[in-house]
């Protein structure tokens, strides 16, 4: 019997990449707010993905000259910073562009299941926020995968391996979440719901 066009069965798996703008302490030098996002691919739609973004980044070689092995920092790209073509110049006109039409690439790519979600800490004098932002971003994470009845693996950039892996491990056990109304319909301020659709432990790239 022959496999080659049995379609297999849909996987219940999404991968989630996340990064970090901003600075997590309050100085003077310090940005005045954190964010934390996630990009959310369905591992089903991953090579889909895959192939828009070579697709898209072949444009952008032809039309700015950016290598395709080139990363394209946004904080640098809209400040005027690096050399995202090594070999010519690129104004700022031509770097809103670039801004933009990555914007709009990944809208682009919501018919194939991305969708990004995040969150934004303003920060506090004496308070390393990373941990709560790192912490909100595993509940909205859980909530959604358990609305679409998935299950998620979570790729960060490296750096904080130890911390991450901490609070993730930590978070899978005994995550107490409070209430909007500021108490469950247990009579409790606070209820555990571990992190239970995050697979594993993380995945960290450079």
């Amino acid at each position: 019997m022959t496999t080659e066009n049995v379609t297999p069965d849909r996987l219940s798996l999404d991968f989630y990449y996340l990064d970090e703008s901003g600075h997590h302490t309050k100085a003077p030098a310090n940005t005045k707010y954190f964010a934390m996002t996630g990009i959310r691919i369905p591992a089903e739609k991953w090579n889909d993905i895959f192939e828009r973004i070579k697709t898209y980044r072949s444009q952008l070689r032809t039309t700015f000259g950016i290598p395709t092995y080139k990363e394209i920092h946004a904080v640098k790209l809209v400040s005027g910073r690096g050399r995202p073509n090594p070999k010519s110049f690129v104004s700022m006109d031509q770097r809103i562009i670039i801004y933009k039409t990555g914007l709009e690439f990944l809208t682009q790519c919501e018919d194939l299941g991305l969708n990004i979600i995040g969150v934004c800490l303003e920060n506090q004098s004496g308070k390393d926020i990373y941990d709560d932002a790192l912490q909100r971003m595993l509940d909205r994470i859980q909530r959604t995968a358990k609305e679409t009845r998935r299950q998620a693996i979570l790729v960060f950039d490296s750096g904080r391996e130890d911390a991450i892996r901490r609070r993730m491990r930590r978070a899978r056990v005994f995550n107490p979440i409070g209430s909007r109304e500021g108490v469950w319909n247990t009579g409790t301020s606070a209820r555990n719901i571990p992190t239970d659709r995050i697979l594993g432990d993380p995945f960290f790239r450079n």
